[in-house]
């Protein structure tokens, strides 16, 4: 499992850098959800426990990671998620189960093929020009599996999938900002990004994705996680639906 999230958080933090630079020409909000190939949006639902990080940048530039931060940020978002599904009449959520080693290996694998497809369907639907047209009109991106035992086990349609990475600004960084505005000099700050989906288990389609970008908010502060979640769901097709074609 440790390579495996090894390789998961060099792509998740690359990946996520590219949504943060698009994000200057304004594609700061946006969703996708499945074509024709789903005939009803996923009713039942299992929530994964959230992948956050969270690094401070210092005065001169430096990124470091902050695990406490990140502990707390992964109780936000996960509040968060149970929060805003609560109100959502049209979906049950379930538990997730007790998994063996080689179930928690294999759910492990699962993600990680979501965080390479799904971030790469981000980025090549808003970012990737014409060639991906035809992809923004008929939307089936899968991970080419399921986990139909997951689906089994539990009687969920789908797992809900949520990515994190937060930079939040030092004292002596959010000075050096100042200082270097009264000087006309525009110095990188905190931000934060957070990505939702949700999986079919039985297929591995990817039903639903959405993504969020603020210069404002903090997602190891509750309220900012509250948030920045409860704006991303808004675009929740509704659960056990026939969706339109597209």
């Amino acid at each position: 499992m440790k390579k495996t999230s090894n390789l998961r958080s060099v792509i998740f933090c690359i990946s996520l850098f590219l949504c943060a630079a698009a994000s200057a020409q304004g594609y700061t909000h946006f969703s996708h959800a499945a074509g024709p190939g789903a005939t009803a949006f996923p009713g039942t639902l299992l929530v994964a426990s959230p992948e956050i990080e969270v690094r401070e940048l210092n005065a001169a530039g430096a990124l470091e990671k902050v695990p406490q931060w990140a502990a707390q940020s992964v109780t936000g978002v996960r509040n968060a998620v149970d929060g805003v599904l609560a109100t959502r009449t049209d979906f049950k959520v379930l538990s997730m189960p007790t998994l063996t080693e080689q179930e928690k290996d294999e759910l492990e694998d699962f993600l990680a093929a979501y965080w390479v497809v799904g971030q790469n369907a981000h980025g090549m639907l808003n970012f990737g020009g014409s060639a991906w047209a035809h992809r923004r009109t008929k939307f089936d991106y899968t991970l080419g599996t399921g986990l139909p035992w997951l689906a089994e086990k539990t009687g969920a349609d789908a797992i809900v999938v949520s990515l994190g990475d937060d930079i939040v600004s030092s004292g002596g960084r959010v000075a050096m900002t100042v200082l270097a505005a009264a000087a006309g000099v525009a110095l990188p700050t905190g931000r934060s990004i957070i990505t939702f989906a949700v999986i079919d288990l039985k297929t591995g389609n990817l039903s639903w994705m959405h993504y969020d970008q603020s210069g404002v908010r903090d997602l190891k502060n509750p309220e900012s996680a509250k948030v920045m979640t409860a704006s991303v769901f808004k675009t929740l097709p509704a659960g056990g639906k026939t969706l339109a074609a597209k």
